[in-house]
Formats: structure tokens, C-alpha cells, sequence
């Protein structure tokens, strides 16, 4: 998922309303907020519907972990082709039991292209799944028979892949195959969402929609783990994109009527939050599963030669970014799965180019000739100044030799279509890219993105060969060992990408609440 996608705001406040007896919170979120899960569209629209339909498996953004939630057990046969999940005995918010059926309808709802629903692709790897969700809406061939998902039972359900895919868990954490109440589509059809027909399985179910987008939600006493859910209430509040008004909002947090608020650079970067005198006492950053990297042509332009790549990446004091740009130099980041999701190397592991002007001058004497003598590194229109960093490095270390120039692109869909795009002659030789996992494993970053979209261009048969080697190996430890060669050819060897950083999300927390590390509501107390 491109970090372009990464925009969510949310607050949190004690006072007002409390309907039902128990804490009350208001919530402040950015506009864009889905019910229906098919219908979300990227990381921070999905704030609601978290909070409203129990998730397959959901990623722990606390201890970096995949943690099963309405699944009980997992088994997979010998080839790895054929998995059989278990679901735990849980309700539906009027009562009735969540079934495989439900998990069943629900996967291939989200590939039904008359749905439209985003970001599907990963679930390519269920038979059936590409065929069926690649077809013409209005021409539809394939059924959804195809798909190779059925419930075997009223809580066995079956998944059987067209290659083994030990990161199927991941997959199945998407936020579009959240489960769904298939009797309630079926019954209300688009009207399933409004208050007086939503059946949900989630800490909360919605009490009623406000003027002004206000979301009321009250606890779901049907929730299996609903003794645990200390909020009782949660009122949410949509803010405009553009144009927000920051000042009422310092002045609701300085009046304590907020208790928590994750905005990401509403206020400024994580820097500038830091230093802010109101804001900066209650920041915390906490860990997400994002890389921030810099993206090498290796087909064309003055970076085909690797050791130019080479000279360029160690070049980057990475360490110095990271503490720019979060004032964490921990965040720095060397290889491009981030720390938390599953296979990703560990940072003692030394694997990946470090920050080191000796090795980079080095890699500048073995290119020779094929040194450049002017570079230029291009961003995303309103990129952040990471560019220009990076730039006043390189023109300090290399000298006049090299001219560095930082470029934005027009728009963020040429960014990403120039990036993509099949003509390797129409990219630019440096671009920067942000990449926000669509689930918490590393093949999403290595094979999902510098395989199958190949960004860098990169020929390296056995980079591709390890990377599917490790997607289909089931023991943790030999999957991580051949991820790790993986990201030694990708961001070592070939230099053909140059990760900076890890991603962090900014939460501003008041000492009376105690957020959990979670974006899940249910998991919050009030201290």
C-alpha cells in the first residue's frame, strides 16, 4: 500500500456524553470513513469499521505480532496448498452465531469486481481468486465458485491456494475481508450499514449517525471479549482532509477535552510535535509497519551501475534521517521489511549498506567512468524534506563532482505510474517511495512490491527464487534466513533500493488514558 494512503486523525475525549453509564470518549477521525469494510480505501479510513467487525487475524502493532482474533487454530497440508481454519464461538451483534458461511461470502464479496473493492490483489494466491476478480463487471464469466474458499462446516472453512503461502494469515488480516453478516446484506441490501440494520461483531456496535457525520457507538455486550472493553462509549467526529481547523484542536487538547489524538503530521512533522510545547509531553510514536526508501533505476539513467548505487546508498546517513524526521535515530532502517512483521531481518543481523562516508567513497572509485556527474532525486508533489537532506549529503561528500537535484512529480498518480509504469526509458533514475504494508509480512515488501511490481527494475533470477522460496517456507526460522538473502541482493549487493527509515505513527495520549498501542478502541483504559 503506497504511503500516499497514510492520512488519519483521531482524538479521543472524556466528558461529554457518556449515554449507558461508564468512560466516554470522543473520537476525531479524517473524513473518508467507511462502515462496510469492502468499501475501505487505505490505512486511517479504517478507524470506524475497526471498531465495529471482528477481524480473521489482526496484526499487534504493540508486540510487532499476528495475533489470530475469530480464528481459533489453523492447520495446512503437507504441500502448503490447502489450509483449514477454525473459527471461535462468537456472535453476531443480534445473536445469531458467525459462521464459515459469513467468513466464505465475505472473501469473495471483496473480489467480486462489481464490488470495486481496493487493495485485493494479495488475495491472488487463493485459487481461483485473479480469474474471478479481474473479469468485467459487467461481463461476469468466472463465478464466485471458483474461488477456491467454501465453509466445510458451520465454523470450518477452508482456503486452498494455487502456490504455497505461508504469509496466508497476513492476507486474511486485509481490512476488506473483515467478515460481514451475510443475512443482513441479504435482507437490507446497501441500506445494510444504516444504524437500525447494522449487525456487527466488534467491540461496538452503532447506536446512530449524527448531522455533521457524527458517529455514535456504544459497547457490543455480544462481543466475545466484551468483558474486557473498559470504554463505553465512543463518539466519532470526521475532520475535513484540507483545511482542518488545527487551532480549535490545540485548544479542545489544552482544555483536556480530548484524551487522545493520532493525527499523524496534522501539527507538523514528528519533529516539530516534539518541540511543541503543548503537544510534545503527551507524543508517543509508536511502532508501523511502513519503510520509507529510495527507489534506484537499475535499467536506465546514470544509476545502472550498481557500485554508483552502492556509493549513492552508503552515502545516506541514515541514522541522521530517521532523527530528522522523527527525532528517533532507532527508526533508521536498512533493509526494507520493517521491524514487527513476520520475516523481517533484524537490525543486529547487519545486513543492508550502512551510513558510512569511507565505504561510500570507496564505491565512488570502483564506478569509475560510470560515476555520474549530476543525479536527481524526485519525489512525490509536497514530499517531505527528506529529498533535500539527502541532497546536501551526497553535494558534501562527493563535491563538485556531482549535482544533486531534487524534483517533485505533478501529481501522486504520476509518481506512482512512472515508478510502475512498464517503460523503464519513462522513470527517472531516484525516486523516493513510502510503502505502507497491506499485510504484516514480509513478502508484502519484498515480493508483493520488488518482485511483482518490481519498482528498481532489478534481473536477479535468484533474488526472485528466494523471495518465493521464503513466501512458501512454513519453519520461521529458514524463512527468515532466506529473507535476510533476499534483502542482502536487494539493498547490499545491488544497492537497487536504499531503505531510510521504519514507520512510526504519532499518537498524542493525556496521562488519563491508556491507549494500549492499539487503534482498537475496545483494548483502551482510562487509568
Amino acid at each position: 500500500m503506497l504511503l500516499a494512503l497514510l492520512a488519519a486523525a483521531l482524538a479521543g475525549g472524556c466528558g461529554g456524553g457518556g449515554g449507558g453509564g461508564g468512560p466516554a470518549i470522543t473520537v476525531a477521525i479524517f473524513e473518508g470513513q467507511a462502515i462496510d469494510p469492502v468499501r475501505l480505501t487505505g490505512f486511517g479510513v479504517d478507524l470506524l469499521a475497526r471498531q465495529l467487525f471482528a477481524p480473521l487475524f489482526e496484526f499487534d502493532l504493540l508486540r510487532g505480532e499476528l495475533r489470530p482474533v475469530l480464528v481459533e487454530s489453523t492447520t495446512v497440508t503437507a504441500d502448503g496448498l490447502v489450509w483449514t481454519l477454525v473459527l471461535r464461538e462468537a456472535l453476531w451483534s443480534d445473536a445469531s452465531p458467525i459462521t464459515a458461511a459469513d467468513v466464505e461470502f465475505s472473501i469473495k464479496r471483496a473480489l467480486d469486481p462489481v464490488e470495486g473493492a481496493q487493495f485485493v490483489t494479495p488475495l491472488y494466491v487463493i485459487e481461483g481468486a485473479q480469474a474471478f476478480h479481474q473479469q468485467d463487471p459487467g461481463a461476469v464469466s468466472v463465478t464466485a465458485e471458483a474461488v477456491g474458499v467454501r465453509a466445510t462446516g458451520p465454523r470450518t472453512l477452508e482456503v486452498r491456494l494455487r502456490k504455497p503461502a505461508a504469509y496466508l494469515p497476513g492476507v486474511l488480516s486485509l481490512p476488506n475481508v473483515w467478515p460481514v453478516p451475510r443475512a443482513a446484506l441479504e435482507r437490507h441490501g446497501e441500506r445494510w450499514t444504516e444504524p437500525e440494520h447494522l449487525v456487527v461483531s466488534g467491540a461496538y456496535r452503532l447506536e446512530r449517525i449524527e448531522p455533521g457525520r457524527r458517529f455514535v457507538l456504544v459497547k457490543n455486550p455480544r462481543y466475545f471479549e466484551a468483558g474486557a472493553v473498559a470504554i463505553r462509549r465512543v463518539t466519532f467526529e470526521e475532520v475535513p482532509l484540507e483545511g482542518a481547523d488545527v487551532q480549535a484542536l490545540r485548544e479542545r487538547w489544552r482544555a483536556g477535552e480530548l484524551d487522545a489524538m493520532i493525527l499523524h503530521t496534522l501539527f507538523g512533522s514528528f519533529r516539530e510535535q516534539q518541540a511543541d510545547p503543548l503537544l510534545g509531553p503527551t507524543l508517543r510514536l509508536m511502532r508501523f509497519p511502513a519503510t520509507f526508501m529510495m527507489v534506484f533505476n537499475t535499467a536506465a539513467g546514470a544509476t545502472r551501475d550498481r557500485n554508483v548505487r552502492r556509493a549513492l546508498s552508503a552515502a545516506i546517513d541514515r541514522r541522521r534521517e530517521a532523527a530528522e524526521f522523527s527525532g528517533l535515530a532507532a527508526s533508521a532502517q536498512r533493509t526494507v521489511a520493517p521491524p514487527g512483521v513476520a520475516g523481517a531481518v533484524p537490525p543486529q543481523a547487519g545486513i543492508g549498506l550502512r551510513g558510512h562516508q569511507g565505504l561510500a567513497q570507496a564505491f565512488r572509485a570502483a564506478a569509475g567512468a560510470a560515476f555520474p556527474q549530476a543525479v536527481t532525486i524526485t519525489q512525490q508533489p509536497a514530499g517531505s524534506r527528506a529529498a533535500e537532506r539527502i541532497a546536501a549529503q551526497w553535494r558534501a561528500l562527493f563535491g563538485p563532482e556531482l549535482q544533486v537535484d531534487v524534483a517533485s512529480s505533478e501529481s501522486s498518480a504520476e509518481h506512482f505510474e512512472r515508478l510502475f509504469g512498464p517503460d523503464p526509458q519513462a522513470q527517472p533514475e531516484i525516486m523516493l517511495l513510502g510503502w505502507v504494508a497491506d499485510y504484516p509480512d514480509a513478502f508484502n515488501f519484498l515480493g508483493d512490491l520488488h518482485v511483482a511490481l518490481n519498482p528498481s527494475r532489478l534481473e536477479r533470477p535468484d533474488f526472485v527464487e528466494l523471495v518465493e522460496q521464503a513466501g512458501a517456507e512454513t519453519d520461521p526460522q529458514v524463512r527468515a534466513a532466506l529473507f535476510a538473502e533476499a534483502e542482502r541482493i536487494l539493498c547490499e549487493d545491488e544497492a537497487a533500493v536504499a531503505p531510510i527509515s521504519a514507520g512510526l505513527l504519532a499518537v498524542h495520549v493525556q496521562p488519563r488514558l491508556d491507549f494500549q498501542d492499539s487503534l482498537s478502541i475496545g483494548r483502551w483504559r482510562l487509568r
